[in-house]
Formats: C-alpha cells, structure tokens, sequence
C-alpha cells in the first residue's frame, strides 16, 4: 500500500477550506474498504495531578473501496473548517492545550490494521491575507 497526502498550506481559519490531494496505491492482492479524511481536534486538560486527553472528530469525508491492485486519486478535496478554537487557544491558556491534525485513514477489508497519514494543521484566528503589488 503506498500513500502520498498533500496540502496546498497548513494555516487556516475556520470557514475556510481545506484543499487535499492525496493518492492511494493498493499494491496489495486484498480490497480496502474505504478511505476518510479526517480533521481530528486533540485536547489536553491539564492539571496537578492526571492530565486528560480527548480526541474528536471535527470535519470527515469518504472515499469508498480501492480493488486489490487499482489505485484511488483525491484531487481536489476540499473540506470546510467547522466553528472551532484556535490551536493552543491563541496561547491564552496554560491548562488546555489544542492541536489539530488531518488525517487520511485507509481500511483493508478483514482483519489487519488502518493505514493512517496524519499532517498537522494550525488553526487560526486572524485569515492569511493575499496582498497584490502593482
């Protein structure tokens, strides 16, 4: 199984669009059942004593099966950024801690393990401005 994931940047803000391109090469004799991308929001609550960890789903996508020795492009996916806080809360905040990933997940039928790609993505407050100079 060979994998490439592309972004066309790693910043965004929400209500924005994430672009993904990604190829999956199922070089396998076995089917896989489907693929997702998924944008996975990780938070850590801290405190003296335990710390906890919650992840969850905030955007998905699917693709559905790749037959044993076919390919499957996604060219051009796009995904739209939910109302969520920003990365490490903006850095306000010395006891909750949030990162975000994009995750590509590809599921073999039976048994065997998900083949997952994870690329980090910083969510942010303020959009990324195109400035143009005549």
């Amino acid at each position: 199984m060979k994998r490439i994931c592309l972004t066309f940047r790693t910043g965004y803000v929400p209500g924005e669009m994430i672009g993904f391109n990604a190829e999956i090469d199922n070089q396998s004799n076995r089917d896989m059942r489907s693929s997702t991308l998924s944008l996975i929001e990780h938070v850590t609550y801290i405190t003296r004593s335990k710390n906890k960890y919650v992840n969850r789903i905030v955007a998905q996508t699917r693709h559905s099966r790749v037959s044993a020795g076919d390919s499957d492009l996604w060219e051009g996916v796009v995904m739209k950024i939910p109302a969520v806080p920003p990365t490490n809360l903006a850095g306000v905040c010395n006891v909750i801690k949030v990162y975000y990933t994009l995750e590509l997940n590809v599921v073999p039928k039976g048994p065997a393990f998900d083949l997952k790609v994870q690329l980090p993505v910083t969510i942010g407050t303020v959009p990324l401005k195109v400035l143009l100079i005549n």
